[in-house]
């Protein structure tokens, strides 16, 4: 249960949803990483030690090592930005963006049957003057939306 349990997910779904939560990792990192100045991305306390280097504390006092190297925060935001672009590689290359705008082309063709469905119904008795205005104005309206 550490690592979850099993789901099913079409493999579609599974890529938007890795790009996504990447993403969302990557702006989580990026303010941490904001909170840093300049030189502790490159240089800082990498060990506390004791003198005889077994992690102990002598006394009051640690032995403290610094060195130059990149902040484990810097490498953290490096690998997410890095398996963003691998993602994004990976749903291109199975046609996600292409399948996203069929899907958002197949429910726009959903609202506008069912707006000339609710204009043409006998029920409502609009003369096509009225049909005309209510078509331009809801055309107006989702396209603001």
């Amino acid at each position: 249960m550490t690592f979850g349990l099993p789901r099913s997910i079409d493999a579609f779904d599974a890529l938007k949803q890795e790009i996504d939560r990447t993403n969302g990792h990557i702006y989580w990192l990026s303010i941490i990483i904001s909170t840093f100045d300049p030189e502790d991305l490159v240089w800082g306390e990498t060990m506390e030690e004791d003198g005889s280097g077994t992690g102990m504390m002598q006394g009051d006092t640690w032995k403290t090592r610094s060195e130059a190297g990149i902040n484990i925060w810097l490498t953290l935001y490096q690998g997410e930005r890095k398996h963003l672009v691998d993602v994004c590689k990976a749903a291109i290359q199975c046609g996600l963006a292409k399948r996203e705008v069929e899907l958002q082309e197949s429910q726009g063709q959903l609202v506008s049957d069912l707006m000339r469905r609710v204009f043409d119904d006998p029920d409502l008795a609009l003369d096509d003057g009225t049909k005309r205005r209510l078509r331009e104005t809801a055309i107006r309206h989702l396209r603001a939306a």
